[in-house]
Parts: structure tokens; C-alpha cells; sequence
């Protein structure tokens, strides 16, 4: 999978640009937060990073929905 990077035209934060599972494009934070939940198996911190899609924290957001808000 080739991933695109550009900048949003919105907040001007780094974005990774992907295909969503219809075939759309998408775009998510090129920054991954970190996340640490406990493994109840081993009574451990696991930390682990997962992509976000852009809408949810991009404050212009409501700008390049198009209505689907």
C-alpha cells in the first residue's frame, strides 16, 4: 500500500493520505498517539500506536466533510 503525504489544507497538520475499506480516500494523522492499556494476562503495560483518522481531531474539520456530519 502506498501511503501519500501532504499537509491538511485546513490546520495545516502532517496527514498521511490512505484508501478506506469503500475505496474512498482518507486521511489520517501521521503522528500515531500512543496508547498504554494493562494485559490482564501478564499484569503489564502494553503501549501501542494506532493512526486516527484526521476528521476527529482537526479542528476544520466540519469544513471537508462534505454533510456527512
Amino acid at each position: 500500500m502506498k501511503l501519500e503525504r501532504s499537509v491538511c489544507k485546513g490546520c495545516g497538520a502532517a496527514i498521511i493520505w490512505v484508501t478506506s475499506p469503500n475505496g474512498s480516500p482518507m486521511p489520517l494523522d501521521a503522528k500515531a498517539p500512543t496508547y498504554a492499556r494493562a494485559d490482564s494476562e501478564t499484569d503489564r503495560v502494553v503501549r501501542s500506536n494506532a493512526l486516527v483518522t484526521h476528521f476527529a481531531t482537526c479542528r476544520d474539520a466540519d469544513k471537508f466533510s462534505k454533510g456527512k456530519r
